[in-house]
């Protein structure tokens, strides 16, 4: 259960730490080359979910060996992951952008990764938590991914699909308006950088 929540905080962890400094630690793709900056945290992303997949498998290994064959419903993992794909895509594209702006946002996103290792229901289930701190564990958009991934790897029950359309809906909102303020903000990183 543990490891199952920690794929996927995982995959956040390391978006949410690299981004900040994607775009300030390549000033030659800014100044010297036409680059299409916004792939770089597509890149990001990508190696996260690779990572994540890497994960999976490990976590299926040990599954086989601890408990036996899991359940055939652990292939509709990949839909889980695909539903929190476009929170990582905002998360990379936001950061990235305002990480040339506010040069110590690395600082904050390093105390507000560890914070959130503890506001996601990973060490715990959520159901051990008082009804109103649930309310609130699920105002974390991490929450629900990780209940969803446990449900689908460990329980073998298929997902919210509901909860999951809304998700992926207002995720990819949320990166529509991270990759807008990227565009916006793109023409002064030259300067900044």
């Amino acid at each position: 259960m543990l490891f199952a929540g920690l794929i996927v905080f995982n995959a956040f962890s390391e978006v949410l730490s690299k981004s900040t400094a994607l775009i300030t630690t390549t000033p030659n793709f800014v100044k010297k080359v036409v680059f299409p900056l916004e792939l770089l945290p597509v890149i990001t992303v990508t190696t996260a979910m690779l990572h994540a997949l890497i994960g999976v498998c490990v976590w299926l290994a040990g599954y086989v060996l601890f408990m036996g064959a899991p359940n055939v419903k652990v292939v509709i993992f990949p839909l889980v992951l695909i539903c929190f794909v476009p929170v990582l895509l905002g998360l990379g594209w936001l950061l990235s952008s305002v990480g040339v702006v506010v040069k110590d946002l690395s600082q904050l996103t390093g105390m507000l990764n560890h914070t959130l290792l503890f506001l996601t229901p990973i060490f715990y289930s959520i159901e051990a938590a008082p009804p109103l701190l649930q309310n609130l564990l699920m105002l974390n958009p991490l929450t629900f991914v990780v209940e969803q991934f446990r449900l689908v790897l460990f329980y073998g029950q298929m997902p919210a699909l509901k909860g999951l359309a809304v998700y992926f809906g207002l995720a990819s909102v949320f990166a529509w308006v991270s990759f807008a303020l990227f565009k916006r903000l793109r023409p002064s990183f030259a300067d900044m950088v």
